[in-house]
């Protein structure tokens, strides 16, 4: 049998509204759980929301940070990230 790859979609993060995620993450010893969902759809762009708002995960942060467009199958993000560096006391500015 021969399987041309080439053909086949595959979707694992299917980008319709209302449809919704949920991680797992652990930081250390501390885990907690995010929530990303598919907030609203336009054409080929897409905008996700986390919950909760500031999310632990680096991934959940990055995905409802801004809007997603579909490209060529591609995901290419626009928008914002903001880190959270605590007990850095002022090294970065």
């Amino acid at each position: 049998m021969i399987l041309d790859v080439a053909m086949i979609t595959l979707s694992y993060l299917p980008l319709a509204t209302n449809n919704t995620w949920t991680y797992d993450v652990a930081t250390g010893t501390h885990s907690s759980s995010d929530e990303l969902t598919v907030s609203s759809v336009s054409g080929s762009n897409y905008t996700l929301t986390a919950n909760p708002a500031v999310p632990a995960g680096l991934m959940t942060g990055v995905l409802s940070s801004g809007e997603l467009t579909a490209a060529n199958g591609q995901l290419i993000g626009n928008g914002t990230i903001g880190f959270d560096f605590q007990g850095v006391g002022g090294i970065l500015h």
